[in-house]
């Protein structure tokens, strides 16, 4: 249970990143300067979080992974990533995607009992 609250929050964290780089108008330039190797993994880590999520339903009770996202996305994300620390953030992005990719497949793994 442990890598679902942490997989949202630092999923929760990544989402607000973009939004806010989005609305500062240079997301697109970056998205544009990654690597194919970048983007791969950034799309194998989010249909491992997509199957994540769906397979934490089938792990813990059906409320858990809806107070994990809400904690995660709504409550420590807006918290985290504002203005001021947003540049700090921004520069350890990777670690965080990392983070949650880890997550991910850690609760994969723990759904086909592998871990």
């Amino acid at each position: 249970m442990v890598y679902l609250f942490l997989g949202m929050i630092f999923s929760g964290i990544d989402a607000r990143l973009t939004l806010i780089s989005h609305r500062g108008g240079f997301f697109l330039a970056h998205e544009a300067s990654k690597s194919m190797a970048t983007v791969i993994l950034e799309l194998l880590g989010f249909l491992a979080g997509i199957a994540a999520f769906i397979a934490s339903f089938m792990l813990f009770a059906w409320w858990v992974p809806l107070v994990a996202l809400a904690i995660g996305y709504w409550f420590v994300a807006p918290a985290v990533v504002n203005r001021s620390s947003f540049p700090a953030i921004w520069a350890i992005k990777g670690f965080i995607s990392i983070g949650a990719i880890s997550c991910s497949t850690a609760i994969i793994l723990k759904f086909f009992d592998l871990l």
